[in-house]
């Protein structure tokens, strides 16, 4: 009765030393394997498995859902054979030979033997008075012998190179001989006795094997950055590396390094061949002291080079990466591109005022014919008065097309500036429907002013402000016949809301997406019987003005229904 208690206390000992210390590791070796991305995913299966089996075989051991317990450990045994065998295939040196012999042997093989064992009151002949069943012992035999195959194919692979490889593997070597004979252990003391110094032998040694694993893990990434680094400074063609450590000892340096520096064994092999030392020191401490990034700018042989330091750790040690990256080639070419700008725009200053003298000089021959035209008309006949007519709408167009060429010139060159007042903006809409008086008379198309609340005090200027809102109501005019044109004016967060919209043909959707841009002109149908006259530079000069002061423009048109077009301006207070 003793000796049976010892046994089961002692089984107990086995099972809470596999649940409370063998389990947690072999969960960290999962969480460590995804985080290394570099493992074969059935070592997850594996340990998986083994850990799920020794808190099953705990729960079984309590004697309840017995049924349910045995059969998980069933399934248990089988995952666990099968990831082993995945694992020998790929640590094997004749994972083909694996394949043909063990491929089907977990599942069909140790799951059916171990159900067979547990559920069949057959024994093993002579060995009766054990009451070890033979389907069990088997199951248990066979995946002993896998996991005692694996064992040693680990170790035989990675023996010389890698301990952590061979510590695992003489872990599951030992466990598949403490598999292989856990029945008879249970009735043969002296085995029983190896069994719970195994256990404890594999608590201490799983957790020698994950330190390991983790150290040369560590150390494996490192040399492949390393590597990475090396591969990269070496091959870049204009970038010169050096790294050093607190104290200036080299680590590494670049054949271009080498090849600027002769050599570099401290700070001042550096210094020597700068045109500023004194800034590179500071930079250097500074970048140590506060572990930011520093640059500087300087010349080493007779060329310009950006300096970039990068504080870091190597190794337990303090480190500062240098890069000295060759800007020369770069300043010339920029200074080149600054040279052929200034001459460019030394050229178009010359264009432009040459562009200036040639509208004023156009402007002046037509406004002697203007003035004829208006001094003929009085005394003229009715066809004398019709072509007077068209005289002066031609000289009215050309004039427009002038002054609208002139603008735009100035606001490409950035010629054109603004100048702020102080308004009153009801008297300058006044002043603006004023002038469409007389066509919305003749057209029989209705003009409707809309202000609301404006403000007392409005700074902006009133030249070009007066200009977008001709603009933007002649068109509306010119492509109206009938009903009207409204002018609506309120204020809008700081500054105020400008719209005009007409009751006019509309715009069609494909012309929208480019109502805006220089020289766009829509064709219209003829029946409309328009005179849709003009040089496609109304709405661009528009959109160029209303930018210039301050706001933004948008338009919203819908064909044979009218158009709306808005914008927004801020009050900009006068310059001091």
């Amino acid at each position: 009765m003793d000796s049976t208690t010892s046994v089961l206390s002692a089984a107990m000992v086995i099972k809470l030393v596999q649940i409370y210390l063998i389990t947690p590791l072999c969960f960290a070796f999962i969480i460590f394997n995804r985080l290394s991305r570099t493992q074969h995913w059935a070592w997850d299966i594996f340990w998986s498995v083994y850990a799920l089996n020794r808190i099953i075989l705990f729960y079984l051991s309590k004697g309840e859902n017995v049924l349910f317990w045995l059969f998980l450990n069933a399934v248990m045994l089988a995952l666990e054979g099968f990831a082993l065998i995945m694992l020998s295939k790929s640590y094997a040196r004749y994972p083909e030979r694996i394949k043909k012999i063990y491929a089907y042997v977990p599942f069909f093989t140790i799951f059916p033997l171990t159900l067979l064992g547990y559920f069949t009151p057959e024994t093993m002949p002579g060995y009766e008075l054990l009451g070890i069943f033979y389907g069990q012992y088997l199951a248990l035999l066979i995946l002993g012998a896998i996991m005692i195959f694996f064992g040693v194919t680990l170790i035989r692979k990675f023996r010389g190179f890698m301990r952590s490889g061979i510590v695992i593997g003489l872990i599951i070597t030992l466990s598949g001989i403490s598999t292989a004979f856990s029945l008879a252990g249970k009735f043969i003391p002296l085995l029983f006795s190896v069994q719970l110094v195994l256990n404890i032998f594999l608590v201490i040694a799983l957790f020698i094997a994950y330190i390991l694993f983790r150290i040369e893990d560590e150390i494996r990434k490192r040399s492949e950055l390393e590597i990475l680094y090396n591969n990269i400074a070496n091959n870049i063609s204009n970038v010169a590396l050096v790294r050093l450590t607190e104290s200036g000892q080299e680590v590494f340096c670049s054949p271009l390094a080498i090849k600027l520096f002769s050599r570099v064994n401290d700070f001042d092999d550096i210094e020597k061949k700068l045109e500023k030392p004194e800034k590179f020191r500071e930079c250097i401490t500074k970048a140590l002291n506060t572990g930011e990034i520093c640059h500087l700018r300087t010349r080493v042989k007779q060329k310009e080079f950006l300096i970039y330091i990068y504080p870091g750790k190597y190794q337990t040690k303090r480190i500062v990466d240098i890069a000295f990256l060759d800007v020369t080639e770069l300043l010339d070419i920029e200074k080149q591109l600054r040279e052929e700008n200034n001459k460019f725009k030394k050229r178009l200053d010359e264009q432009l005022e040459f562009f200036s003298n040639i509208v004023h000089e156009l402007k002046s021959p037509l406004t002697i014919i203007k003035g004829y035209a208006e001094m003929l008309e009085s005394s003229a006949t009715v066809d004398q008065k019709r072509m007077l007519l068209s005289i002066h709408q031609a000289v009215e167009y050309q004039l427009d097309l002038i002054n609208n060429l002139l603008e735009v010139s100035k606001l490409q060159a950035k010629k054109s500036k603004l100048n702020i007042e102080k308004i009153d903006l009801s008297e300058l809409i006044a002043d603006v429907a004023y002038q469409f008086a007389d066509i919305s008379t003749r057209k029989g198309v209705k003009l409707e002013i809309e202000e609301r609340d404006l403000p007392h005090e409005f700074y902006t200027d009133p030249i070009k402000l007066k200009r977008v809102l001709v603009n933007l109501l002649d068109n509306a005019f010119k492509f109206t016949t009938t009903g009207k044109v409204r002018l609506s004016i309120y204020p809008h967060n700081e500054g105020v809301y400008f719209e005009v919209k007409d009751t006019g043909i509309g715009i069609k959707k494909e012309f929208l997406a480019g109502i805006f841009d220089r020289f766009t002109k829509v064709e219209e149908p003829v029946n409309y019987n328009l005179n849709p006259s003009g040089t496609g530079l109304g709405l661009f000069l528009t959109k160029e003005l209303v930018e210039l002061l301050g706001g933004k423009i948008k338009i919203n048109s819908e064909y044979g229904m009218g158009t709306t077009v808005s914008f927004t301006i801020s009050n900009k207070k006068r310059e001091s």
